[in-house]
């Protein structure tokens, strides 16, 4: 009996990852009324064409990035007014 594959080890695949952190970022974008590369950008990460590659899997960002962009989401969290100042 052996391991079939990463998950049979707990370990999830990275493309799996990415769309979760892809998920995260378009999350916080709505609900900070912003479009998911100019949170890139905020993040001092990039842009929307960053964003775009992201998307396309033509690109992926790094482990550092990746922190960076969480960081800047958990410091900057959504509020009301925010999203009445986006409409």
């Amino acid at each position: 009996m052996g391991i079939n594959c990463l998950t049979d080890l707990g370990i999830k695949t990275y493309l799996l990852d990415m769309e979760e952190f892809i998920r995260e970022i378009e999350a916080y974008a709505n609900a900070v009324g912003k479009r998911p590369g100019t949170v890139v950008q905020d993040a001092k990460c990039g842009g929307g064409r960053t964003w775009a590659r992201w998307k396309l899997g033509d690109s992926s960002p790094t482990l550092a990035i990746v922190d960076r962009i969480r960081a800047y989401m958990s410091v900057n969290q959504p509020n009301s007014s925010q999203k009445e100042d986006a409409a």
